[in-house]
């Protein structure tokens, strides 16, 4: 038996191993789009946290004001 005889018993094994981990690639990438996708729908611009913001703060000093002029109605009687 010469080394040439070798080969196909050798390749074939590799030939399997390299198509499974061509396959475990695939589907790594497709469960890394998957998440990519989910993570997209909860995904918060900054744009949309800093319009939230501004109206929180903006109720936030009416509040505060309400609450001075309660302090100062207060302070009169």
């Amino acid at each position: 038996m010469e080394w040439t005889d070798l080969i196909p018993l050798i390749s074939l094994p590799l030939i399997a191993l390299m198509a499974g981990i061509w396959k475990q690639i695939q589907n790594c990438k497709a469960d890394l789009a998957a998440y990519k996708t989910e993570v997209a729908k909860d995904y918060a611009s900054i744009k949309y946290l800093k319009d939230v913001e501004t109206r929180i703060v903006a109720h936030l000093e009416k509040i505060e004001d309400k609450l001075d002029r309660y302090a100062n109605g207060r302070r009169k009687d």
